[in-house]
């Protein structure tokens, strides 16, 4: 490795020390999951008896003159009985004549941003394709205790496994609802780290037909084992939230990867953007999904999760999607 690809990584690497530090805090903050999650079997169960994606109604989205799409996500939670929304900006090319092609994007763990995904993926360049800007659960305004994603991650692994699956059935609701409302030829969806693991979700659902996958989380599971400080505190966690929470296991996780469920979108239509120096999802990580789809359309470059490089490329790799 380079000085600057050294320098790259352990910057990063720190980051995602201070990052898992602050997470863990908010998460036993609230002491409430960590003793006890009476609904974990329940929803392995119910994940064993209708499958991880369920069939589900196309829901009602309105759109009150804004831009933003607003609804009822479809899915209902076994555990807490609350209900979850769905909420994404909807930028057409021209909203009286819908583009033939739409890209669907769902943003990063803590940046609901569509702007800063816009730029990201130079979307404002794309003049010719309409787009949607997926708004994941409990990262909209005032859905968040501390930042966005404080409210996704949980110490009750029931709830994470479910925060998970209702982000999946909600973005999967939009794309149905979008293609039946404009009659799209075709959906590309983007996703970036955990918005790419929801964007393998929604390939393995077949309601899209090509997808491109940033720096993707592709285990929740090894993500919580790896992630900055957690590969030097989580199996002395585990062994303390264990006398606490008797069914508390991390292995619980391995039924949400997406790469446990088979793809719908040929593997020549699924495009991996990789950053050789990213210490948040690393290539160790990534190269699962060549491992299981070896004629994946892989693209690396020299940046890290969150200072990327090969940013002019991106635009040309979602329009290799789109065709």
């Amino acid at each position: 490795m380079n000085p600057l690809g050294t320098l790259l990584r352990t910057t990063e690497d720190l980051f995602g020390h201070a990052w898992s530090i602050g997470e863990l805090a908010v998460l036993f903050s609230r002491i409430e999951e960590v003793r006890g999650d009476p609904y974990l079997n329940e929803v392995l169960d119910d994940i064993e008896r209708r499958g991880f994606y369920p069939q589900l109604p196309v829901p009602t989205l309105t759109d009150r003159g804004d831009g933003w799409l607003r609804g009822n996500n479809p899915y209902r939670r076994l555990g807490d009985g609350k209900p979850d929304r769905i909420l994404a900006r909807r930028v057409p090319v021209d909203p009286e004549t819908p583009s033939r092609r739409l890209v669907v994007v769902c943003h990063c763990y803590g940046v609901p941003l569509p702007k800063v995904m816009e730029r990201l993926f130079g979307l404002h360049t794309m003049r010719d394709v309409d787009v949607l800007y997926n708004i994941m659960n409990h990262h909209a305004l005032g859905d968040f205790p501390v930042w966005p994603g404080t409210g996704f991650a949980s110490a009750r692994l029931s709830h994470f496994i479910e925060n998970l699956r209702s982000a999946i059935a909600g973005v999967r609701g939009l794309v149905e609802h979008q293609r039946l409302a404009h009659r799209y030829d075709s959906v590309t969806v983007v996703g970036f780290s955990i918005g790419g693991q929801l964007a393998m979700h929604l390939s393995n659902t077949g309601v899209v037909d090509s997808a491109v996958l940033y720096c993707p989380v592709t285990s929740v599971h090894q993500t919580a084992q790896e992630l900055g400080a957690m590969r030097w505190i989580v199996r002395p966690l585990i062994q303390a939230t264990s006398r606490f929470n008797g069914n508390f296991d991390l292995e619980a996780l391995r039924i949400t990867e997406p790469l446990r469920y088979d793809s719908r979108v040929p593997q020549e239509r699924t495009h991996v953007i990789a950053q050789r120096h990213d210490a948040l999802t690393p290539l160790h990580q990534l190269e699962s999904i060549r491992r299981k789809y070896p004629n994946v359309r892989w693209h690396e470059f020299g940046g890290t999760h969150v200072v990327p490089a090969g940013l002019r490329a991106f635009p040309r790799i979602i329009r290799e999607a789109l065709r």
